[in-house]
């Protein structure tokens, strides 16, 4: 586990930002924390990008999602419309027209059939609950966006969804399983 005082500084890099060189050639973080960013992008599990409003979580999303390899298949849910990627292996989609939640959650369990490689969620706010719920169903390669003041509200916020799926689980039991699906919880 990370320590409780591990600093991360980004700075506002351009849409073109894929280099995780960038951030130690500007001195941004050191060579080690470089490294592991992109080794993220090889995680087997479900990943959290969490910060406060402003602090580059869609900027390292982007990062992480053009680090993947363009042999597979991968899903992106950009519910505030900054990010495009031109790339054929992304598929895009964009819930800014659906106002029915169960037609959402419909549509969403339906594209988590087919087993993307990857699915990158940004700002997903009350749709959390339905990506949480693929989690639930034994999906683990989601990296999610979420806006939090703090790490432990961000933990809350995926018991929260997963206590929506799952009621009759008592928060301790819900925060474990939010443990177990969600390897890294990265706060900006």
């Amino acid at each position: 586990p990370l320590s409780n005082n591990a600093m991360i500084f980004i700075k506002n890099y351009s849409d073109n930002f894929a280099n995780f060189k960038t951030l130690t050639d500007e001195r941004s973080v050191s060579k080690e924390i470089a490294m592991f960013l992109e080794a993220t992008t090889y995680i087997e599990g479900s990943i959290i990008i969490a910060g406060k409003k402003d602090t580059l979580k869609t900027t390292l999303l982007s990062a992480l999602a053009k680090k993947v390899t363009p042999k597979d298949r991968y899903f992106l849910f950009d519910y505030k419309q900054e990010l495009k990627f031109e790339e054929s292996y992304y598929t895009t989609f964009d819930f800014s027209s659906f106002k029915d939640s169960a037609q959402k959650q419909a549509l969403i369990s339906s594209l988590f059939t087919s087993n993307p490689s990857r699915v990158f969620v940004n700002s997903a706010k009350d749709d959390l609950v339905y990506f949480v719920s693929e989690a639930l169903s034994g999906y683990n390669n989601l990296i999610v966006t979420l806006e939090a003041s703090n790490k432990q509200e961000a933990l809350d916020r995926i018991i929260d969804s997963i206590l929506e799926n799952k009621p009759y689980l008592h928060y301790q039991d819900a925060k474990k399983l939010a443990c177990s699906i969600f390897k890294l919880i990265i706060f900006v």
